[in-house]
């Protein structure tokens, strides 16, 4: 027997302490720069180029810290370190990775891609290992706050750069390219706090009045952006998470994954098929039956995803890198239209993932959501009121716009629900008394 078998090396506090501290910050970070940061402060220190510089050593440092984390020593780091309960994830990764790399146009631009959205999961799933909901809550409260007040700071120092003139209205967009991206990110931080609130109030306690004041600020923000899309997908889990506190049970909880699944594509098929049909009446009242444009553009896709890569897509996040697919689906309109020009998205979710997955990346990630949250009466209140928050903004915003990415908050936020969900089902699992036989 080796004399390390025999006497094992005692862990050291000073240096538990301080691997801590490093986790603790660069999750922090990276909740940070999924927000945005830096935003437009880049333009001060060198531009797009430090930005994505920066986004990309976190991303080394993401890497080596959860290799770090994988063992008590240098020797016992685990390069693979996989849990049986977070396989869902793991299929749907396995599965985009492969996919994407067997029909994509650009293998070393595809292999990128497919890495961070790969670390950023992976990730999430550390994230949840290391931290109860409360504390990954709490992180992001306070990666929030600094958005909150850099925001502040930008409008009192520079306001003619902190608004911006949008169909002749002036929209505060902070320190944001513009009033959608910023009205996204303030809905989003004002859900995630009102989660954290509901864990306050749950145990009794008042958060401190520096916590409501930058509740407060994100909401004059918000309505000062004039994102109605945000301010929807805000408030309605704002109303939902703090309305419904105390309710209990599983015919009192929204399940989740099919709330998810069947409202992201009903609205898919109503608005290809029946808001058409409504166009006469609300023509009448002035509304729009196009949905600004969108529903031409999400027909036209779906015309061309039937006729080629039905079933695996361009590769994720590629589709709008790819010049022939692009050009094919231009010369559908105008070339002075909004679709005509169109090379930021979709502008809804689902039609985004099949360009990027195929209907057979879509069958993964359907699985993985109704997979996490199947169990919704047996889990626990906080993992809940986190994953109610997160979703039910995840799928509004999914209507209209595209909601993943390879790395901003909405994919690692999505993650961190199934991660946490799926864990929670590990320990009702484990705690379930064993039937004698």
């Amino acid at each position: 027997m080796a004399y390390r078998d025999m006497y094992p090396a005692q862990p050291d506090p000073r240096q538990a302490q301080r691997s801590g501290i490093a986790r603790s910050a660069v999750v922090l970070c990276t909740f940070l720069f999924s927000f945005g940061f830096p935003g437009k402060l880049a333009n001060f220190f060198g531009g797009d180029r430090i930005s994505m510089l920066l986004q990309y050593v976190l991303f080394a440092v993401q890497i080596v810290i959860m290799l770090i984390s994988s063992g008590d020593s240098l020797m016992d780091v685990k390069v693979i370190d996989l849990k049986k309960e977070f396989t869902p994830i793991y299929f749907l990764l396995g599965l985009f990775f492969a996919t994407s790399m067997l029909v994509t146009h650009d293998l070393s631009s595809q292999l990128i891609s497919c890495l961070r959205f790969s670390v950023t999961a992976m990730f999430a799933i550390s994230v949840v290992q290391w931290y109860d909901v409360k504390q990954i809550l709490t992180f992001t409260y306070w990666a929030q706050s600094v958005i909150v007040l850099l925001c502040l700071m930008y409008m009192l120092a520079l306001p003619s750069q902190a608004f911006a003139m949008v169909d002749g209205e002036r929209s505060f967009i902070g320190m944001f390219p513009g009033k959608n991206v910023c009205g996204a990110q303030l809905a989003f931080g004002l859900s995630m706090q009102a989660a954290l609130l509901r864990l306050h109030l749950n145990e009794g306690r008042q958060p401190s009045a520096f916590f409501y004041v930058i509740l407060l600020l994100q909401l004059l923000m918000l309505v000062m952006s004039r994102a109605v899309g945000s301010l929807i997908s805000g408030g309605v889990p704002v109303a939902y998470v703090l309305l419904s506190r105390g309710s209990r049970g599983p015919f009192r909880r929204l399940p989740i994954g099919m709330l998810y699944i069947l409202g992201s594509v009903g609205f898919l098929v109503f608005a290809l098929n029946l808001m058409p049909m409504l166009e006469p009446v609300l023509a009448m009242i002035g509304k729009d039956a196009t949905l600004t444009g969108r529903i031409p553009m999400w027909q036209q896709h779906v015309s061309n995803l039937l006729s080629s890569h039905t079933f695996t897509g361009y590769g994720f996040a590629m589709f709008w890198e790819n010049d022939l697919a692009v050009e094919a689906f231009h010369a559908a309109f105008d070339e002075n239209s909004w679709a005509g020009s169109m090379t930021t998205g979709a502008h809804n979710e689902l039609i985004e993932l099949w360009l990027d997955v195929g209907l057979i990346g879509m069958g993964a990630y359907f699985f993985m959501l109704w997979r996490s949250f199947r169990r919704i009466g047996g889990m626990r209140e906080d993992v809940y009121a986190f994953c109610i928050a997160m979703m039910l903004g995840f799928l509004i915003k999914g209507l209209t716009e595209r909601t993943h990415s390879t790395a901003s908050f909405w994919t690692l936020y999505m993650f961190l629900s199934c991660a946490l969900a799926l864990k929670d089902q590990a320990s009702q699992q484990t705690q379930q008394p064993r039937l004698r036989t």
